[in-house]
């Protein structure tokens, strides 16, 4: 039997690891919605394999990250992504790119026929800058051709200004800084050399 003074310390250590400090905040999942183009007939481009994207350690959680500023760092504990930062951009690229014309199809990895093409990346940083008030996205992207020669290498960055306080404010501003990578992974794709160059 364990001693009542231990077990009183014992109680009170697991009420707050158990999240009982904050009764009655649920958590709530988020996810973002970039205004798509309507879906294009199928273009004469490249067929595209896309790997789904990492996302660095920092980031890697579902929880919304929050600068704080002069590198003060915090994940909000009631907000959470609907996945990690990689997996949430790969499902936007994919869905961009198949509704863009840009391309020919969009396969995931492995893709089931030769691609002409092989888009991977990396979110690097995905975050609420709340003292400038401002969403931020860095996303790495690597374009490979069919005999895996590297023929794009480019990091991305978007920041854009939240219209509004507080986290919905972000989640805006972060819709919008996801708008923009995806615009500027489509003209990368865009700018690829031509077979034989």
């Amino acid at each position: 039997m364990i001693p009542r003074p231990a077990a009183l310390v014992l109680a009170l250590c697991l009420a707050g690891c158990g999240g009982l400090r904050y009764p009655g905040k649920p958590l709530v999942w988020v996810g973002l919605s970039p205004a798509l183009e309507p879906a294009a007939p199928p273009a004469r481009g490249p067929v595209v394999e896309l790997e789904p994207f990492a996302t660095s350690e920092r980031f890697r959680t579902t929880r919304l990250a929050v600068l704080l500023g002069d590198d003060r760092w915090t994940f909000l504990r009631t907000y959470r992504w609907r996945a990690e930062p990689g997996p949430l951009v790969t499902d936007w690229v994919r869905e961009a790119l198949a509704r863009g014309g840009r391309v020919r199809a969009v396969l995931p990895a492995p893709a089931p026929v030769a691609p002409d093409l092989r888009l991977s990346g990396t979110v690097e940083e995905f975050y609420w800058d709340r003292e400038a008030g401002r969403a931020v996205l860095t996303v790495t992207v690597a374009v490979a051709d069919r005999n895996d020669r590297l023929v794009v290498f480019r990091t991305l960055r978007a920041r854009r200004p939240a219209d509004k306080k507080g986290v919905e404010g972000f989640l805006g501003a972060a819709t919008r800084c996801l708008e923009d990578v995806l615009e500027r992974i489509g003209k990368v794709l865009g700018r690829r050399p031509e077979a034989g160059d």
